[in-house]
């Protein structure tokens, strides 16, 4: 079973302005010295979705 690579924080339950969706220390995003390991999600829609998709993707690889 692969390990936790991601984290979704709904921004409702933090009374926040937008949820996060933030990739572990684990996930295989490396790119150099410096890369993203979260994101604002401010709406959920297909794009949205598939982008997720990808990225989920590439960490676990």
């Amino acid at each position: 079973m692969p390990a936790m690579v991601v984290s979704f924080k709904n921004a409702g339950k933090f009374g926040q302005r937008y949820s996060t969706l933030e990739f572990q220390d684990s996930a295989r995003l490396d790119d150099g010295d410096i890369w993203p390991v979260s994101f604002a999600v401010t709406a959920w829609n297909d794009t949205v979705a598939e982008q997720v998709a990808r990225l989920v993707r590439a960490a676990q690889s």
